[in-house]
């Protein structure tokens, strides 16, 4: 049986995917809902780190592991899905789904930081489980693997964009528990693509891991490293320092969304080599511009951010062909 993520896309995929539904169905949506969310989850929290900080009377530090367990366990538990060769990604992502949003209501309701921790490493194991199923999930939804790829990494761009800004605008309007509370039924929403497809007599194969994919992943979580570590300083800054609420913050933070989505397809149109290094220098410039934010105002910061954006847009659009295979199988 032939990759589902490689197979060209005028190939019509094995009768035993299922039915598929249109490109535009409510299965699709639901899946690429997942994923975005799944992604922003590493970053979602950024903005209620400071309520986080004073419900629970931790440490700098230690309050920034709620963003720190989450992301080692989607890289830790997505790299032993890929050694494992899983075959069966409907259930996978079934698997993965319902225990991001399990995972979701125990963070909403922690009594101690402690638990908070622990349910955010489940909820990073699930997402690694979601992200890893959900593409060749999507190849026999979408009808191709270049499109499956195409909405996959649309989605993942817009969810690490977003997250920050969603959560700020839930903390404000609510509390950060609302920020869990909201993500648990939509997981479970995703269960319903999953419960369709599980009678599939033999599933998509996950794919070959190719070392240029390995070294994306890598790359992919080197560039989330920075923009979390940027913006859990500067949100800090931001609330704790100029006393801004959580919901002044978001619309600041918000233009790093705003840049990224902007230049996406452009970092898809032009040349590989020219899309990293324009990016890497903007991302660069950026980052430094927030390294001297105690010393400036808001003003400075939304350029510094707009700049990390436009970087993380065009870098993002590079790692994203090398990690994920094409239609061609590139």
């Amino acid at each position: 049986m032939s990759d589902p993520v490689a197979a060209p896309s005028h190939q019509r995929l094995p009768a035993a995917v299922g039915e598929r539904p249109p490109a535009g169905s409510a299965y699709v949506v639901l899946i690429v809902l997942s994923v975005g969310l799944a992604f922003a989850d590493a970053s979602v929290v950024v903005l209620a780190l400071p309520a986080l900080y004073a419900t629970f009377g931790v440490s700098l530090v230690e309050v920034s592991w709620v963003i720190t367990s989450y992301n080692v366990a989607v890289v830790v538990g997505a790299a032993v899905v890929l050694v494992l060769r899983v075959r069966r990604p409907a259930r996978l992502t079934a698997l993965g789904s319902a225990v991001f949003a399990a995972s979701s209501v125990v963070c909403g309701v922690a009594p101690s930081f402690g638990v908070l921790v622990a349910a955010r490493s489940a909820q990073g194991l699930g997402a690694a489980c979601l992200l890893v199923g959900s593409l060749p999930l999507l190849v026999g939804l979408a009808g191709s693997g270049h499109r499956a790829r195409a909405v996959w990494g649309y989605a993942g761009a817009a969810g690490v964009a977003v997250g920050p800004a969603l959560g700020g605008v839930l903390t404000e309007a609510f509390s950060w528990r609302a920020i869990f509370w909201v993500q648990a039924p939509l997981a479970a929403l995703a269960l319903v693509v999953c419960l369709r497809h599980r009678g599939s007599g033999a599933d998509d194969e996950v794919g070959r891991i190719e070392l240029r994919a390995g070294l994306a992943d890598v790359g992919f979580v080197l560039l989330f490293a920075s923009l979390v570590g940027a913006l859990f300083l500067s949100v800090l800054l931001f609330i704790v320092v100029w006393g801004y609420s959580p919901l002044q913050s978001a619309l600041v933070v918000s233009v790093l969304a705003v840049g990224t989505i902007a230049v996406g397809p452009l970092g898809r149109a032009l040349p590989p080599w020219f899309a990293t290094l324009a990016g890497g220098w903007l991302l660069s410039a950026g980052l430094l511009g927030l390294a001297w934010l105690p010393a400036t105002d808001a003003g400075y910061a939304v350029v510094a951010l707009g700049l990390c954006g436009c970087g993380f847009g065009l870098v993002n659009a590079v790692l994203d062909r090398r990690a994920l295979p094409d239609a061609g199988g590139m």
